[in-house]
């Protein structure tokens, strides 16, 4: 009896996949949220603030540069990682703007689901092989 192809794995591919030319893009145009969201972030603790008061500006930094992880690895069908980033992003809100009385609690468990994401992630890129080697 011939054996079943579909039991047998080839390994992944190391290779990395070009992205279309409007991915491209849309990616570079991700560094625009990123670098702002650091700045602003930055800025704050050195008192220099230019959105609303102090903590305003950390916030409004921190949430911009973390949506702009979040799109670029959407951009780069990064699923998880685009996953833990929003949900870092939505924890941050959540428990500083505190919308209901529920959402500390929400936020946290929405931090520990962005860190848990993050951590598998980069786990398992950290044991994938070198390219080439």
């Amino acid at each position: 009896m011939p054996k079943k192809s579909s039991s047998i794995r080839r390994p992944a591919s190391t290779e990395p996949v070009a992205l279309a030319r409007w991915r491209q893009i849309l990616l570079l145009l991700t560094i625009i949220p990123m670098l702002a969201g650091v700045i602003l972030f930055v800025a704050a603790w050195a008192d220099w603030v230019f959105i609303g008061a102090q903590a305003e500006q950390t916030v409004t930094g921190a949430l911009l540069a973390l949506l702009g992880f979040a799109a670029a690895n959407l951009l780069q069908s990064r699923w998880l990682l685009a996953c833990g980033w929003t949900s870092a992003a939505a924890a941050v809100w959540l428990v500083v703007s505190r919308p209901a009385p529920w959402a500390g609690a929400v936020g946290a468990i929405a931090g520990a689901t962005a860190l848990i994401a993050v951590v598998i992630e980069f786990g398992r890129r950290f044991r994938r092989p070198a390219a080439g080697g």
